[in-house]
């Protein structure tokens, strides 16, 4: 798989509440649009930078075992923690 798009249905991502992509060999990927996510799994894919996930605000679960992550913005993980004291 190069390239999986839901044209036409993002606005409906916007409800979305769990996401499993694992092991499908993902090297890119961007968070677009998901502002009910609370499950994400990206486990065991090719991933090797995290973009922004400040639109992944309801996040509660991010499975990234297994990835081959170089570079990672610490900044979301951060405030993540800070929101919920």
């Amino acid at each position: 798989l190069v390239e999986f798009g839901l044209d036409g249905n993002a606005m409906h991502l916007s409800k979305l509440k769990t996401l499993t992509l694992s092991n499908n060999s993902i090297t890119d990927i961007m968070f677009k649009g998901l502002k009910s996510l609370e499950y994400l799994a990206l486990n065991g894919n090719r991933i090797e930078h995290l973009p922004d996930m400040t639109d992944l605000a309801k996040l509660v679960n991010l499975d990234i075992s297994e990835i081959e992550l170089r570079v990672c913005n610490l900044n979301y993980f951060v405030t993540s923690l800070i929101a919920g004291f």
